[in-house]
């Protein structure tokens, strides 16, 4: 089973369209996010929606890996064994301070948007790998697999809705009512992975990737099926470096990395054409 070696039409348009992101981000995010907030003087204040387990060293690394800070962040779900962030547990609302695509103005009132992307991958390695997996047409080589198998699909459709319930349990009291006042209850409670609506389709790999890391026991198989093609091509190719190599059990997954690299040169790998940044990659 494998997939097609010519880039088909939808791997030609999601290069495409990294590139184009790239250099929107690089021409307009820059311009305004590092002027608000710089590494010398973010503080744990700045990021309302964390948990007691996020770190300033947590959110300062995510800066390096992705090039900006995103406010939603509550905490790293996932780390590398170097203890990198690999996946970012983001809150289901977005409304960052500078304004932007991810809030609105009601008058002088800024209001949230709904964020569905609840776990996010900020490793720009694994980014990148997963990037060329989709080029080479492993989306549907694993949407073909979930087609032809019934029991792959009802293990899909539970991973969507663990995903979509934990997201809805994220949200505060006063949020969950926002959200019905706003009637986005179907945007934020009912769709699935990074805002997934048919459960049967694949989308994307980084979604699912994040997913499976962060949470092995919700048994999403698309991460899995991801996580394991990693690890083959890394056995396959021993003289290229790959990110990750994971073992899952029944109540985490070690994660192994091999020849991580520092942040440095992970913030120059991921402002490049494979981060996709606040969007369901």
């Amino acid at each position: 089973e494998q997939p097609n070696n010519s880039l088909n039409e939808a791997s030609k348009r999601r290069q495409a369209g990294r590139r184009k992101r790239s250099k929107d981000k690089l021409s307009k995010h820059d311009s305004y996010q590092h002027a608000a907030i710089s590494r010398n003087d973010a503080t744990l204040v700045n990021f309302v929606r964390k948990s007691s387990k996020l770190t300033l060293a947590d959110v300062n690394n995510v800066n390096q890996q992705l090039g900006y800070y995103p406010y939603n962040i509550v905490e790293v779900s996932a780390f590398s064994s170097s203890q990198q962030p690999l996946v970012l547990q983001l809150y289901p609302l977005n409304s960052n301070t500078l304004g932007g695509r991810y809030s609105v103005k009601n008058g002088e009132e800024k209001l949230a948007l709904p964020f569905p992307t609840m776990m996010w991958l900020s490793c720009p390695f694994l980014h990148s790998q997963i990037s060329h997996l989709e080029d080479l047409g492993w989306i549907s080589v694993f949407q073909k697999r979930i087609f032809d198998n019934i029991q792959y699909r009802n293990q899909m459709h539970v991973a969507h809705t663990l995903y979509a319930e934990e997201r809805w349990s994220l949200l505060s009291d006063e949020d969950r009512h926002f959200v019905m006042q706003q009637n986005w209850v179907d945007s934020v409670r009912n769709v699935g992975v990074a805002g997934i609506r048919d459960f049967s389709n694949v989308k994307c790999l980084h979604c699912h990737l994040a997913h499976h890391l962060s949470r092995p026991h919700h048994g999403n198989i698309v991460g899995l099926w991801t996580m394991q093609l990693l690890e083959s091509t890394q056995h396959e190719h021993k003289d290229i470096e790959h990110p990750i190599s994971s073992h899952s059990t029944t109540t985490e997954t070690r994660l192994l990395i091999s020849n991580y690299g520092d942040t440095e040169s992970s913030s120059s790998s991921g402002r490049n054409e494979s981060t996709d940044e606040y969007e369901a990659t």
